[in-house]
This record gives structure tokens, C-alpha cells and sequence, in this order.
């Protein structure tokens, strides 16, 4: 897929034609661009529900690892596999 410049990004954001794709549309789409073409919530909701899990913020560093998902390459982690993506020095569990 060709990335989009930033100066296009920018103009694909605005231009708000996102606004009539599927969940499934943008996931794909804005996985594979660099630039951040959506807005980050729009993003956030499209690829939430193609993956039908939570996806929290911290994931997106390793776009590798949602894309393959996405793409069925690899299964979903487990919640231990997604806090060791934390930093161990910024998290804290709290247990109820």
C-alpha cells in the first residue's frame, strides 16, 4: 500500500471521507499507513471491534503485532502478554 504524504494525511483527515468506511475499511487502512490518517478514537473503535477485544492505547507501539492480528496471523494475546507491554516501573494491579 502506498503511504500517504503527511501533507495528504492531513487532507484525508479533513476531508472527513473516512467518515463513510466500515470498521474493517479503516482498521486495514490506517494499520498500514505510517501517517495517522483517522483520528486516533475513530481508529481505536475500527480495530476494537474487527478484533473484537479491548485494544488498549499501549498496543499501538507495536503495530507488527496488531497488524498480524488483524490479518489472522496471530492469535489474540493473553491479558498477561498485553501488561507485559507496560513498563514494570509504571505499572500497578490493583486486585479487588
Amino acid at each position: 500500500m502506498r503511504q500517504l504524504t503527511k501533507d495528504e494525511a492531513i487532507d484525508f483527515a479533513k476531508d472527513e471521507f473516512w467518515r463513510t468506511l466500515t470498521d474493517e475499511q479503516i482498521a486495514h487502512f490506517q494499520i498500514n499507513q505510517d501517517k495517522l490518517c483517522v483520528p486516533f478514537e475513530r481508529f481505536h473503535k475500527a480495530i476494537t471491534e474487527c478484533l473484537g477485544r479491548p485494544v488498549w492505547t499501549h498496543e499501538f507501539a507495536d503495530r507488527d503485532k496488531l497488524r498480524d492480528e488483524l490479518n489472522g496471523k496471530i492469535p489474540a494475546p493473553s491479558f498477561d502478554e498485553i501488561l507485559e507491554g507496560l513498563p514494570m516501573d509504571k505499572t500497578i494491579i490493583v486486585t479487588l
